[in-house]
């Protein structure tokens, strides 16, 4: 019991610190990672996707590149394909790759994010999961979990202690 009990504790704190540990190096290096909720880059980038984005200069931004980019301060990110640039650079023409509209989506260049340099599948649903009530309760629980199997494996720790002294308990 007290193996599984360790073996689950370590399995999950090392998963978590792996996990932020990659996060902020790639932060460091300018990539923001985005969740991916709609279906309208689904051939390419599915829903629940987590595409990592980089700060670009608009100028290297052109037709066939895949950008992030909010329309209205304090909205979602969306992400589409850059179909056309107006002349003074000012506006990218955007579109999903499974739109089949002439309809495009106009984006102030101000409200560009950067390029789509790649994508994780099924990561993105750990942040729009984290993003929802439900998902807090979920990591509460989990953090509750994790401190309530380190205080288990202390625990199991002390009394193979004790068992071991003959009664006596040391070091406490």
């Amino acid at each position: 019991m007290r193996l599984l009990v360790k073996i689950a504790s370590w399995s999950l704190s090392g998963a978590l610190i792996v996990s932020a540990a990659v996060f902020l190096i790639l932060r460091m290096f300018g990539y923001v990672p985005y969740s991916v909720a709609s279906d309208s880059m689904k051939n390419i980038y599915p829903v629940g996707s987590l595409v990592f984005v980089k700060n670009v200069p608009r100028r290297t931004v052109s037709p066939g590149d895949t950008i992030s980019f909010t329309i209205d301060k304090g909205s979602g990110v969306d992400t589409q394909r850059v179909v056309r640039i107006s002349d003074n650079g000012e506006y990218f023409y955007t579109r999903g790759d499974t739109d089949n509209s002439a309809v495009l989506t106009a984006v102030n260049a101000k409200n560009v994010l950067g390029k789509v340099a790649f994508n994780v599948p099924f990561f993105g649903y750990i942040s729009l999961l984290g993003a929802s009530s439900i998902g807090k309760a979920c990591l509460l629980i989990l953090m509750v979990g994790l401190l309530v199997l380190s205080a288990a494996n202390r625990l199991l720790s002390q009394q193979e202690s004790v068992s071991t002294d003959g009664g006596t308990v040391v070091g406490t």
